[in-house]
């Protein structure tokens, strides 16, 4: 069986990264990323529609109300 070169040059970059031998993410890091943005997204989205409820009640609450509350 023979090996292309460019994939023998690719496996051995990974083996080099995942063994801190070279500068780079290495595939488990760079998976790890990917979540975190996935997640940061999602956080994301979850306080803009807090922020925009939050904004709905406070125009709807009266005037008087704002003032016995401390605001």
């Amino acid at each position: 069986m023979r090996i292309r070169s460019a994939a023998q040059r690719h496996w051995v970059r990974q083996a080099e990264l995942a063994r801190g031998l070279c500068e780079g993410e290495t595939t488990e890091a760079r998976g790890r990323i990917k979540a975190l943005e996935h997640e940061n997204r999602g956080l994301e989205r979850a306080n803009q529609i807090v922020r925009m409820a939050s904004a709905i009640l406070r125009s709807r609450r009266p005037a008087s109300d704002a003032r016995h509350c401390g605001l």
